[in-house]
């Protein structure tokens, strides 16, 4: 048997919606994204939700609005997965990036001290995104669509802003795309605009031949077709959740040892295992022999994620104290976790990942 690592879930709804795009007079970003936008502020209780193309252009823009206002040429990045966000910090504008480690259990990036400061849900696990005393706070939700913050609310609207993402492998997805979160008018008015060329009004929306050009801006509109997709998505979002619980519940059952524990209230979004090293210097040798056994064995595993320092374009950035981050990025592993995997197919990764946890013990 083979389980690939994510299959995406395009059922006869989705196709349904995006040929009502098809056929409509209007096919970029319009009615199905306000539509989108919509369930997403009814699913997380957000004052704003402003649909873009990809999460990374989210933090950018939302880095690039209050930049300004933070007159600082350094911001923190989680040292775990953070280089997604370091991207869109440097492209914002951004001359220096800081690191925070991880928790050593939850794998979460928690605020720290700091003028702007991008911290992480890890997995669809809610981080603590709303201590007080930070100018701002952006928060990376990229699988946390649908979860419950440490306080007791949808993530959200802990943090002044969250974005989350609609890539490929995400619980809620439509190939590419993001979705950002906020309660500040201000930021939702300028992002708006942002995305459609700084435009005075979306172009589905004004009337008239004209248009005024009232600040900076590009195409990172999210076009309704792709829209469509995440919609059809969004009216299952509860039900698909909790079939990743389940699924998530069967590994924890299978390798107990090596799971990194679910939260019944979490987004689901990935099923990590810790793998440690040999103890021979090789800190990675046993995790990646992980990975080579199981694909062995026809099953597709993924590493969520490298340390940033670890990529060619980050290496200068300075480790600082990451101890957390440095032993996660070298023991993780996530099994294939998304709603369609078939019974059967969850049993053989079960199966699979306890014989291959024995071979590596021998």
């Amino acid at each position: 048997m083979k389980v690939s690592f994510h299959r995406p879930t395009v059922s006869s709804r989705a196709l349904h919606l995006v040929a009502d795009c098809v056929n409509a007079d209007w096919i970029t970003s319009g009615g199905m994204t306000e539509r989108l936008e919509a369930m997403v502020r009814e699913l997380t209780g957000a004052r704003h939700a402003i649909a873009v193309n990809s999460a990374t252009t989210g933090m950018m823009l939302v880095a690039k609005w209050f930049g300004p206002n933070v007159n600082v040429p350094r911001c923190s990045v989680p040292a775990l997965g953070g280089h997604f966000a370091a991207n869109a910090m440097v492209l914002a504008g951004f001359k220096y990036v800081d690191l925070i480690d991880c928790d050593a259990s939850d794998l979460c990036t928690h605020f720290c001290s700091g003028d702007f400061h991008v911290t992480m849900d890890y997995g669809g696990r809610a981080c603590d995104a709303s201590p007080p005393c930070y100018r701002f706070r952006l928060c990376d939700s990229a699988y946390s669509l649908g979860g419950i913050g440490r306080d007791g609310k949808p993530i959200g609207t802990q943090a002044d802003a969250h974005v989350f993402s609609l890539q490929a492998t995400k619980q809620i997805t439509c190939g590419e795309g993001g979705i950002v979160t906020t309660e500040i008018d201000e930021l939702a008015v300028w992002l708006k605009r942002a995305r459609c060329h700084g435009m005075d009004a979306d172009a589905h929306t004004r009337t008239g031949h004209g248009y005024d050009i009232v600040q900076p801006g590009g195409a990172f509109m999210l076009p309704d077709i792709l829209a469509a997709v995440a919609v059809s998505q969004m009216e299952t979002a509860e039900e698909r959740r909790q079939k990743r619980l389940d699924i998530r519940l069967e590994y924890e059952r299978a390798v107990p040892k090596r799971s990194v524990k679910s939260g019944m209230d979490d987004a689901h979004g990935l099923h990590v295992l810790r793998i440690p090293g040999t103890g021979d210097g090789k800190i990675c040798s046993n995790r990646d022999g992980f990975i080579r056994l199981m694909e062995n064995r026809g099953v597709a595993c993924k590493v969520h994620y490298p340390a940033i320092y670890s990529l060619t374009a980050w290496k200068h950035l300075e480790r600082g104290d990451s101890p957390n981050a440095e032993k996660a990025a070298a023991e993780v592993v996530s099994l294939p976790l998304f709603s369609d995997l078939r019974d059967e197919e969850v049993e053989y990764v079960c199966k699979s990942a306890k014989e291959t946890l024995a071979e590596l013990e021998e």
